[in-house]
């Protein structure tokens, strides 16, 4: 008697340990913009204290969507997420200068734009000022 209760007990423990596992493994099919869009924007943190973010992940993040123009050097992202003061913001940076044009008028601003390994890395700043919506 007392030994088919430890098994229903070891039991019951492997299934609770097991069952926010199986939550974490279905999370990881989220894409970056479906948690963009179930997080509030404005309630993110300001990344200007980290060295630099990975443009295309961070811009898809935030409900961006990211095309790159390998014969211009330019990448464009136009805002397709739920914010409405970001809807149809375009956004294009010139790569070899780090000019910024939003929405068609340029940015007297430059900022930082490295690329490692095909992957475009930026100043956080640049994500603060350009891509999340105005306080």
């Amino acid at each position: 008697m007392k030994r088919g209760r430890n098994r229903k007990l070891a039991a019951a423990a492997v299934l609770a340990m097991a069952l926010p596992a199986a939550g974490a493994f279905a999370a990881e099919d989220m894409t970056m913009k479906d948690m963009a869009d179930m997080a509030d924007m404005t309630e993110m943190p300001a990344m200007k204290d980290m060295g630099s973010v990975p443009l295309r992940k961070t811009a898809e993040m935030l409900g961006y969507v990211v095309h790159w123009d390998a014969a211009a050097n330019t990448v464009t992202l136009t805002y397709q997420g739920m914010e409405s003061s970001l809807k149809g913001k375009i956004v294009v940076l010139t790569l070899s200068n780090g000019i910024i044009t939003v929405n068609g008028e340029n940015r007297m601003e430059k900022y930082d734009v490295t690329v490692d390994e095909g992957v475009t890395h930026v100043a956080p700043r640049l994500i603060d000022d350009v891509l999340r919506p105005s306080m």
